[in-house]
This record gives structure tokens, sequence and C-alpha cells, in this order.
């Protein structure tokens, strides 16, 4: 068993209080004297992993490991560092001998979790999650601080646990409700986010924040008098608060109110304490308020000035630009070397395929998807993650990697990823599938056809276009969560480079994949909602139903998409030709949409 000596306590005492000098002075001393001096060698690791070396660290913590082999804290430690060195493999074993001396430490199976997860072995990483989270100590401290760390590391599912536990620990903190709402809107489960925050506001009726997050959940689901009035009590306790500021003006505009809107929404920019993340919401609101009033060039600054601060965030700033065209070349290369007879060479899988509905973001898909979403035949998705679970798979598991595979993928292999796709579909549908076909509208999933086409030959694409240059303004405007493609919407030039790089391969696929495809134009379906329906019906297959008509009435769907507030509105051409108010910040970027304008039969720009 480890004990420290005098000699090492006192550097660990010096550590604490700023004599780094000192202290490493008397743990090499320590170790001078007696080589085996763990403690000694485990301050060195410390304080090399401070000043940023961790190659000296990893060095020091393996000595104090071996000589200290039964000292759980001492084989975590050098876990973590090797992880933090990309050495997994290795981090994964010193992790599990922590877990073996002392397996009632959360934190050790957390680190676990996420070194698997790093590793790229998902499936043992939940594993390591779900025990983290079984062993958590009734202390509220723990429940929280595990919950935040999976909640930010994209597990909200799993931080929820974390947070009921602290609400049982501590019955009286407005915070642990008020975190268990987050996780819930997080997951997109906004009823119980709501009950969540009410629950945080009966424990304390003057905590300003779950107030201000009730008024964003019930806007977000369109309750919108009970939001403002949510956001109203809010104010009347913080009177700049940016997220009650942002809900009321996304009320009130919605109500056309914009002067009373920007009255909000500059109220809390003034202040320079709120987050850049919040001032990134409260600016693109901004613009979208000034939009409204017709004051466009005021608004395009304001989506320059979001967009910006969104591109800042640490979440967003890790994620490399190049990876996303990347893929499309790769995709784009694969294609135009591969036998188009390939395509379509497999046997059909036994189940009715899937109907894929991709297009460029922004494209109208949301409002196409709800309309369908009536036929008593068709089971809308809203944005599943099906096709990423399969590509993820493959790219971890299959030797040519990925999208290199996807010509010589076995019809063995083919089936195993139908059959994946399908297990996903059934547990996150359920009883919704039952005589019903699955409409999988994921708009970038249209990147992704050369996969789908060969799981799914001759499965039903519905492609989704809207003029280039609506599109893409429309994804600059509006605020998504940043992922490989979604970052390029941070800037014009960027999105526009995106769409092209997208569309291109679209032509180039709609030619060589031997796809069942249709193309329908946003712009049709706002001039006659029902003729366009009626082809859209026809294309599927499907006899037509009138229920299809009444889809904002008696079918009524919340909408998990930036698109929400649109689509609750009725439907009119309002959005159609909007890049003609903004022509002139626009024009940069006309020469790279063009080709596009032409392509899909669209009125030139002018000269």
């Amino acid at each position: 068993m480890y004990s420290p000596t005098p000699r090492e306590q006192e550097a660990a005492r010096l550590m604490r209080t700023g004599g780094a000098a000192q202290a490493e002075a008397l743990c090499r001393a320590e170790i001078a004297q007696r080589p085996g001096a763990a403690g000694a060698h485990a301050l060195l690791a410390e304080l090399a992993a401070s000043r940023g070396d961790l190659a000296a660290a990893e060095k020091s913590m393996r000595d104090a490991a071996s000589h200290a082999p039964r000292h759980a804290p001492f084989l975590f430690n050098h876990g973590t560092i090797l992880a933090g060195l990309g050495r997994t493999d290795e981090a994964i074993e010193r992790l599990r001998a922590a877990i073996n001396l002392n397996p009632g430490f959360f934190q050790y199976h957390a680190s676990l979790g996420w070194t698997l997860e790093q590793a790229g072995r998902g499936p043992e990483a939940l594993v390591a999650f779900r025990r983290a989270i079984d062993t958590l100590p009734a202390d509220p401290r723990a429940c929280q601080a595990l919950g935040e760390q999976l909640r930010d590391r994209g597990h909200p599912e799993l931080a929820l646990p974390c947070f009921e536990r602290w609400c049982i620990v501590d019955p009286r903190d407005p915070q642990a409700p008020w975190f268990v709402g987050g996780a819930h809107f997080r997951m997109r489960e906004w009823a119980k986010a709501a009950e969540a925050y009410r629950r945080s506001i009966a424990r304390d009726g003057r905590f300003v924040h779950a107030h201000a997050l009730l008024a964003e959940t019930l806007e977000r689901v369109g309750d919108d008098a009970e939001a403002e009035a949510a956001a109203r009590r809010a104010l009347a306790l913080d009177p700049a608060h940016p997220t009650a500021c942002l809900a009321l003006a996304r009320v009130l505009r919605k109500r056309k109110e914009f002067s009373e809107a920007r009255g909000h929404l500059d109220r809390a920019l003034a202040n320079p304490q709120v987050r850049p993340r919040n001032r990134a919401s409260l600016e693109l609101e901004l613009g979208h308020v000034l939009d409204g009033a017709g004051d466009h060039a005021e608004a395009f600054e304001h989506f320059v000035k979001g967009q910006k601060l969104c591109a800042e965030q640490p979440n967003a700033a890790r994620v490399p630009m190049a990876a996303y065209p990347g893929i499309l070349e790769q995709y784009r290369l694969l294609v135009e070397a591969a036998d188009p007879q390939m395509w379509t060479r497999r046997r059909p899988p036994a189940r009715e395929a899937p109907i894929f509905f991709v297009g460029f973001p922004r494209s109208g898909t949301t409002l196409t998807e709800q309309i369908l979403g009536a036929h008593p035949r068709l089971a809308p998705s809203d944005e599943p993650p099906f096709t990423a679970r399969l590509i993820e798979d493959l790219a971890r598991t299959h030797p040519a990697g990925y999208p290199a595979c996807i010509p010589g993928l076995s019809d063995a292999e083919l089936d195993a990823l139908a059959a994946r796709y399908w297990a996903e579909a059934d547990a996150l549908l359920g009883d919704g599938l039952r005589g019903r076909r699955l409409v999988d509208k994921l708009p970038l999933n249209i990147c992704h056809l050369p996969l789908l086409a060969r799981v799914f030959p001759g499965a039903k694409v519905l492609v989704a276009l809207r003029d280039p240059r609506d599109c893409c303004l429309s994804a600059f405007m509006q605020e998504f969560q940043p992922n490989a493609a979604m970052i390029h919407f941070f800037r014009l030039d960027t999105t526009a480079a995106l769409y092209a790089g997208v569309m291109r391969n679209w032509l180039l696929f709609r030619d060589r994949l031997g796809l069942d495809f249709m193309e329908t134009r946003y712009e049709d379906l706002v001039d006659d909602v029902e003729a366009t329906a009626r082809r859209i019906i026809d294309f599927l297959g499907e006899p037509w139903d009138d229920a299809v008509l009444r889809w904002q009435s008696d079918h009524k769907r919340l909408i998990k998409t930036p698109s929400y507030q649109a689509v609750a509105q009725p439907v009119t051409r309002r959005a159609v030709a909007r890049w003609r108010r903004y022509e002139a910040q626009m024009r940069p970027v006309l020469p790279t949409l063009e080709p596009f304008v032409s392509a899909f039969g669209y009125e030139p720009s002018p000269a």
C-alpha cells in the first residue's frame, strides 16, 4: 500500500501554494535518495503535465505506477496521460487496471468511457459510462460533474440520470431540475424540458434562469402566449437576461412587433457579461428582426456578426474545414471511376426500401415532410441518424476505409447494413412504421447516395431543390449546431462553396447511380401545395388522400429543425427570391452559384 513520505507531503504542499520549483527540487532529491519514491515520480508527472509536456509526464507517471502497482490513482493518472498522447490501447489497459483495484469510483469508469470513445469503440464506451452512473455517490457535486461531462461530450441521454439523481440527493437546489430540463432540451424532448423547468421554479420562484429556459422551450413548441408570460417573468427579475430577451423577441417577431423585439435584443447585447454563445444567438435573431422590418443591409451585418461568434466557439473551432469537402471529393472520384452497372447489380432487400428525402439544407425539406407526413401510408422521421451510423461502422471496421469500401461491399455485408439500418429505425419509430413507409428525411444524405444506392437499390429518392441563391442565403442566416458540414454556414462564401460541392456531386449521381428519383422545387410547392403534393404522392406510388391537405391542422407535429418557426406559419412566397433584397451582399458568391442556377432552371443573376 502506497503512503507518501514527509518530503513528498511537503512537495505536494508547495505545489498547492505556488512553489513549483521548490516542489520539483524536493521530488528530485527524494528520488535521488530513494529511486522507488512513487509519490515523487507522480508529483513530477503532475508538474510536467501543468507545463504541457505530456511526454515527460507520461515517463514520470509510468515510473510512479511501476513502483506502486497496486495504487489505483497512479494507474488512473497514467491512463489519462496516455489517452492525451493518443495511445489509447495502453490507456485503456491502465484504466481497466485502476478499475480492478477500485471498481466503485465513478470517475475511473467515466475516463475509460472517454478513452474507448476516442478509440472508436462506442458500444464499450456506453457500458463504461453506465457503470460510471451506477457508481455515482450520493454527492450533488459528483452528480453534477459527471452529468456535465456526459452532456458536453454529446450524451445528454446519459447525463439525464446523473441530474435526476442530483434532484433526489438535494431536494431543495433549483439548479438540479434546471439541469434536467437542459438535458431534455438537448434531446429535443421539449415537453419534458418544460416540466423540469417548472419543477425548478417550484423550488425557487426567483430562479431567473428557469423562467428564461421555460420561455425558450415553450416558444420552441409554439406555445407563444405561455412563452411570452414566462419570458416577462424572467425579465422582471433580470431585465437583460439574454435567453429571456431572445425568447420574447422571437415571439414578438412572429407578431411583426419588430420595434419591441429589437429593444429587448439591444438591451441584452449591451450587457458585456453576455457569453459569446448567447451573443451569437442574439445577433442572429436581431438579423431576423431587421429582415422582417425591411432593414436588409443592417440585418446582414448582424448575420455576419452572429456567425462570426458561432465560428469562434470551441466546439466549432476544433472541426476542420477541409473534412467535408474532402469526403465530397472522394465520393466524386469513386463514382466517376466505378462501373455504372454496379449500383443496380444487387438483388433488392426483402423489406421495402425507405424513401430517401434529400437536398441541400434550407431547400424546403421540412415543409414538404410535414405535408407528406399527413398521408396515412407515410411515416416521417425528422432527420434520423440512421445513415450516419452505417458510415461510422464502415469507417471504423472496414479494412478499405470509407468511402473507398463502397464498391467492394459484398451482398452479405450490404444485407447486414440494411438490417442495422432497420434495427435503428424500428427502435426509434416503433409502431409508427406498422403498415407505413419510412420517409428518411435528412438533407445532406444527398452526399451519401452512393452508399444508399448499394444498400437499398431501387429506393425512391426525393430531391428538394430551391433557387441556389435563396438556399445559401437562408443557410447563412440560420443558427446550426456545428459539425463538419454546418461550420461552412458561418460565412456566405463557404456556404456557396459547400453548395457547389454538394450539388455538383448530385448532378453526377443522378446520371450514374441508376436512381429512381424525382426533383421537387420549393417555389412550386409554395405556389401550389396541392399540385406539388399530388405529383410527389404519385411518384411514390401511393394513392391520393385528402388528409395531405390538412397537414397543418389535423396532423401537426413538433419540428426539431431550425425551420420550426417558418413551418408553423401559413405557406407564403415571402422567402421566394429573398436573395434579391441582399443582392449587393450576395454579389461575390453569385459566380459560384450561377452554374447551378442554370442547371436547375432558375432565372440567371443580373450581369
